[in-house]
């Protein structure tokens, strides 16, 4: 967390070798933040343009298969050729004994159960971001 995104973003820039900056663009969530995302992906060109490695803004947080057209539209024109999601969501762990006072330290919803990945979210959204991938470099040919 920071109080300045783009600050942070040059910082790390400054750094040199760091490849990826996984990031929900200072937001809640990535679809909440596109401006800011859209931000990163043209200060990155700038930042990067004669440095010997390049740095990727790796979208996260949020993406989802409603989520995802959002964020091709706004960030695909800018270079986006990443994203990121869990594609989980908790499921009851199914123990049969809970401790009152106990637990086993996620909190919530997830207290006692298990952060499972969804397959059928990971390939709806895959099949989204490569329909929308082929459609957008379809165009330049």
């Amino acid at each position: 967390m920071t109080r300045d995104a783009e600050e942070a973003l040059r910082d790390i820039e400054g750094i040199g070798g760091i490849s990826r900056i996984l990031t929900s663009g200072h937001g809640k969530t990535a679809p909440d933040a596109l401006a800011t995302l859209q931000s990163f992906f043209l200060m990155t060109k700038e930042l990067i343009e004669d440095k010997p490695w390049g740095l990727t803004v790796l979208p996260g947080s949020g993406v989802n298969p409603t989520t995802i057209t959002p964020i091709l539209d706004a960030l695909l024109p800018l270079g986006l050729q990443e994203i990121h999601l869990s594609g989980s969501h908790w499921i009851d762990g199914g123990m049969s004994f809970r401790r009152e006072g106990m637990g086993m330290g996620a909190g919530g919803e997830g207290e006692w159960g298990i952060w499972m990945v969804d397959r059928e979210k990971v390939s709806e959204v895959r099949e989204i971001a490569d329909k929308y991938w082929e459609s957008y470099h379809g165009r330049d040919e």
